[in-house]
C-alpha cells in the first residue's frame, strides 16, 4: 500500500481543489475586515507601527490582535502591492498549505489512504475555505499549529529534545498570530509526548518541562517586548482597560473568550456602566455609520441605523435602500443583562453537548464530528496500559486529544466567532481517516466489530441531511444524489471479498456520499460571498423555509425582519454578495458602552467622499497629527484605507478603550495635532458607557464647533442634521457630526 503511485495525482487533485477553493475569485472580496486592513496599511508606514502593530499611521491604538500574521500581510503587500487580494492571499496559500501538512501528518500513522483521506476531509471543510478567502489569520494560525505537531511527531520518532524544543518554538509563534487560540491544541502535545514517547517517563517530564519553558519564553517575548515599552513611546493597546498586552493575553483574548463578555466588562468595568435607566431603555449604544453610506460593489446605500444599547432594550429599526429597491433594516439584537454587557452579539446556539450540531454552527463545521469522534472507539479499542501503542493507536490518541478539548471548548465557550472552529479541522480530519480505516479492516474482516462501519456511516449521513434539510431547494440537490450513492455504495460492498473493483468504486461511492454536502458548503464563499468581519459558510438565508433563525452569520429573519431579494445580500454585520457581483453592504453596532460605540460591525461605514476631500484640504501635515479623530476604529478604518493618512480611533475598536483623557486631548488640540472630530452628533446616541470616556466628548462638544454640512458638501447640500446647517449625516434618526476645534 505504501508503494502505491496512483495517490500522487490524487493529493495534486486534492491540492488543486483546495486552492481552486480558497483563491478562485479572490480579488472580489475586496480588502476582508477594513479594522485589519487600515492595520496592515499603517504597519506599511513605518518599522514602529509594524513592530507594535499599530491600527492607524499615526501609531496611536492597536488592533486586538498579535502581530504575526499580519506581518505576512504586510510582506505580501509589500511585494504585490496594497490590493484587497494581497491582504487575503497569505491566508489563501496557508489553507492550501493546510492540506498538504495534514496530508503528511495523517499518512506517517495511517498511510497514503489516511492521508489522502484527511486531505480531503481539510480541503472540503467550509469554514476553513471561508476563512481562508479573508484577512483574518486563523488560517494561519493553523498552519503554525500543524507545523507545531510535525516537529513533535519528529522529536517522538528521533527521542530529539531539540525538535521538541522546535515545536514549541513553532507553538509559540503560533501564540503570537492569536494569542490564546493557538494553545487549544497544547493538550495534544503534552497528552501525546507523554503517552507516546519510549522515554523513560523521569526524562519525559523533564523534557516536556523545557518545553514549556520555551513555549513560554517565545509566546510572551512580543508581549513583554511591549510591555516594557514606556507607554508614552508606543501606541495604547487596543481592547485593554489597562494599556497592557497581559490584559488582552488573559482578558479579552482569554477568559472572555470562554466566560463571555460579560465577565470582561465585569471584571474592568465594576461602576462604570451607564445609569439603570439608561440600562433599562438601550441608552447608550451606538451612532449609525460614519457620513454618509455604505459602499458596495454594486452600488453606494446607507446602512442600517439599529443597534441595541445596554441591558434587554431592543435596538432601533433602520432603513436600508439598496439598488434593488427598498430594504427595511433589522431591529438591533437585546442587549444581554448585566454590569456592563453588550448590546447585540452572535447566536452560537445553545451551550452545551450538542451545541455543535445546532443549525447556528454545524454548517460551519460539524458534517463529520459525530463519525471522527465515535469512531475513535473501535480504533482505539486495543490500548492497554501497559502494551505499546501501535502506529495507528499513536496518531489516533495525537488527533483525538487535539479534537476533544476544542470541541469541549467551543461547546460551553461564552464568546467566540464561529470560524474559529477552523482549529478543530486538523482533528477532525485526522480522526475521521482514522475511524473509517480501523472500521473498513473490521468490515472486511467480517469481526464483532464489522457494524460499526454501517452504523455510523449512517447516523453521520442523518446529521448531514439534518444541516442541509432546512434548505428546501438543497434538499434534492444534495441529499438525493448523497442518498444514491450511499445506497448504492452499501450494495457494492456487502460483500467485499469477490469483486476487488466494486469493491474500490463502492469505496469511492461512499466516501463521495459522505462528502458531497459540505463539498457545496465549502463552495459557497465562491457562489455567494463571505462575509469579511465573521466569516462563515453556507447558503444564503433566502433559501431556508425558516429564516426565524440566523443562518450561521448570513442575512437572516432577526427582529425587524430583513428580506432578501435573489442576487443580493444582506450579511449579519457586514457584506454579504451576491453570486459574482452585485455585493450589498449592511452591518450592526455591536458593543454597548464606551463612546457609544461604533456603527456598522463590518459593514465598512464610508464617510463620504466630499468629507474625505474636506479633511485633507484642512490637515496640517505637523508631525504627530492626525487628520481626524473618530469614536471607534470602524468608523476610522475607510479614511485610513482611502487616503492612508493618520486617523486616531480614541476609543479602539469597540469605542470603550480608556485610550484618550480630557487632559491628553486638551494638550494635542493645544499643539495642533487634532483638529477634527468625527463623533456622535445630537441626533446621535448619548455618550454612554464610562463617566471619563463620556467626558471626553463632552469636552469636545463644549471647546469645538459643528462644521455645518455646506462647509464640506457645497453651498448647495442639503442639511441632514436635526436642524438647518448642521454637520449630521442623517441615517435613520442617526449619525455622526463633523466638529472642528476653536481653540476656546
Amino acid at each position: 500500500m505504501q508503494h502505491v503511485r496512483w495517490h500522487h495525482l490524487v493529493l495534486a487533485f486534492l491540492t488543486a481543489l483546495s486552492a481552486f477553493l480558497n483563491l478562485f475569485a479572490l480579488w472580489q472580496e475586496g480588502y476582508g475586515n477594513e479594522y485589519y486592513a487600515a492595520a496592515v496599511k499603517s504597519m506599511t508606514m513605518s518599522w514602529h507601527n509594524f513592530f507594535f502593530n499599530s491600527f492607524d499611521p499615526g501609531g496611536f491604538i492597536t488592533i486586538d490582535k498579535p502581530p504575526v500574521g499580519f506581518w505576512l500581510q504586510v510582506l505580501s503587500v509589500k511585494v504585490f502591492g496594497f490590493h484587497g487580494w494581497a491582504l487575503l492571499l497569505p491566508q489563501a496559500l496557508a489553507g492550501v498549505a493546510c492540506v498538504l501538512v495534514v496530508y503528511r501528518l495523517v499518512r506517517r500513522h495511517f498511510g497514503v489512504y489516511g492521508g489522502l483521506l484527511a486531505a480531503a476531509v481539510m480541503a472540503l471543510t467550509p469554514i476553513a475555505v471561508a476563512v481562508s478567502r479573508t484577512n483574518e489569520i486563523d488560517t494561519t494560525l493553523v498552519l503554525a499549529m500543524l507545523l507545531a505537531a510535525w516537529c513533535l511527531w519528529i522529536a517522538i520518532e528521533r527521542r530529539s529534545l531539540g525538535w521538541l524544543l522546535a515545536s514549541a518554538a513553532v507553538e509559540g509563534v503560533a501564540f503570537n498570530i492569536k494569542m490564546m487560540e493557538a494553545y487549544l491544541a497544547l493538550p495534544a502535545f503534552y497528552v501525546t509526548y507523554f503517552l507516546v514517547s519510549d522515554l523513560r517517563w523521569r526524562r519525559k517530564l523533564v523534557h516536556l518541562a523545557a518545553m514549556t519553558a520555551v513555549l513560554l519564553a517565545v509566546s510572551f517575548s512580543w508581549p513583554v517586548a511591549v510591555d516594557l515599552t514606556p507607554a508614552s513611546a508606543r501606541p495604547w493597546v487596543g481592547s485593554t482597560q489597562t494599556n497592557n498586552e497581559m490584559e488582552l493575553i488573559f482578558g479579552y483574548n482569554g477568559l472572555e473568550r470562554l466566560l463571555g463578555r460579560s465577565f470582561g466588562h465585569a471584571f474592568h468595568r465594576q461602576g462604570a456602566a451607564a445609569t439603570p435607566a439608561a440600562a433599562a431603555t438601550g441608552q447608550g449604544g451606538f451612532a449609525g455609520p460614519a457620513g454618509g453610506n455604505f459602499t458596495g460593489r454594486g452600488g453606494n446605500f446607507p446602512g442600517p441605523g439599529m443597534f441595541a444599547g445596554r441591558g434587554n432594550a431592543p435596538g432601533l429599526n433602520g432603513q436600508m435602500p439598496g439598488a434593488n429597491g427598498n430594504r427595511p433594516g433589522f431591529a438591533g439584537f437585546p442587549g444581554f443583562a448585566g454590569r456592563g454587557g453588550f448590546g447585540g452579539g452572535f447566536d452560537n446556539g445553545a451551550p452545551g453537548p450538542l451545541r455543535l450540531f445546532q443549525r447556528a454552527l454545524g454548517g460551519q463545521i460539524a458534517w463529520l464530528l459525530a463519525l471522527a469522534l465515535l469512531s475513535s472507539i473501535p480504533a482505539l479499542r486495543h490500548v492497554r496500559w501497559r502494551k505499546p501503542l501501535s502506529a495507528e493507536e499513536k496518531g489516533t490518541v495525537f488527533w483525538l486529544a487535539w479534537l476533544l478539548p476544542m470541541a469541549a471548548f467551543f461547546s460551553v465557550a461564552g464568546f467566540f466567532h464561529p470560524y474559529y472552529m477552523i482549529t478543530m479541522a486538523p482533528g477532525i480530519a485526522g480522526l475521521t481517516a482514522a475511524g473509517l480505516l480501523q472500521m473498513w479492516r473490521d468490515w472486511q474482516a467480517r469481526t464483532r466489530w464489522k457494524w460499526w462501519l454501517p452504523a455510523l456511516f449512517a447516523l453521520n449521513l442523518l446529521v448531514e441531511y439534518h444541516i442541509v434539510w432546512p434548505y428546501p431547494s438543497l434538499r434534492v440537490a444534495l441529499v438525493l444524489p448523497s442518498g444514491v450513492a450511499a445506497l448504492v455504495a452499501a450494495v457494492m460492498l456487502w460483500k467485499v471479498h469477490e469483486w476487488p473493483l466494486q469493491t474500490r468504486a463502492g469505496s469511492v461511492l461512499g466516501l463521495a456520499a459522505l462528502l458531497i454536502p459540505p463539498g457545496y458548503w465549502s463552495l459557497t464563499p465562491i457562489l455567494y460571498g463571505v462575509n469579511p468581519t465573521i466569516p462563515s459558510a453556507g447558503p444564503p438565508a433566502r433559501l431556508a423555509a425558516n429564516t426565524s433563525f440566523p443562518a450561521a452569520g448570513r442575512a437572516a429573519n432577526w427582529p425587524g425582519n430583513f428580506p432578501v431579494a435573489p442576487g443580493t445580500g444582506g450579511g449579519f454585520g457586514g457584506r454579504f454578495r451576491g453570486r459574482f457581483g452585485g455585493g450589498n453592504h449592511g452591518g450592526f453596532g455591536e458593543f454597548g458602552g464606551g463612546f457609544g460605540g461604533f456603527g456598522g460591525f463590518g459593514g465598512e461605514a464610508r464617510v463620504s467622499a466630499a468629507l474625505i476631500r474636506y479633511l485633507v484640504q484642512h490637515y496640517s501635515h505637523q508631525p504627530g497629527s492626525f487628520l481626524v479623530a473618530t469614536t471607534n476604529a470602524m468608523t476610522a478604518a475607510p479614511i485610513i484605507l482611502d487616503t492612508g493618512l493618520p486617523v486616531m480611533a480614541m476609543g479602539g475598536f469597540t469605542g470603550s478603550d480608556p485610550a484618550m483623557t480630557v487632559q491628553k486631548l486638551a494638550q494635542m488640540t493645544a499643539a495642533g495635532k487634532v483638529k477634527y472630530f468625527l463623533i456622535p452628533g445630537a441626533g446621535g446616541f448619548g455618550f454612554g458607557g464610562r463617566e471619563g470616556q463620556a467626558s471626553v466628548l463632552a469636552w469636545i462638544q463644549a471647546h469645538c464647533a459643528v462644521v455645518p454640512e455646506s462647509a464640506w458638501a457645497g453651498a448647495g447640500a442639503a442639511a441632514t442634521g436635526s436642524g438647518a446647517g448642521a454637520g449630521t449625516v442623517d441615517l435613520g434618526g442617526r449619525g455622526l457630526t463633523l466638529y472642528v476645534y476653536t481653540g476656546k
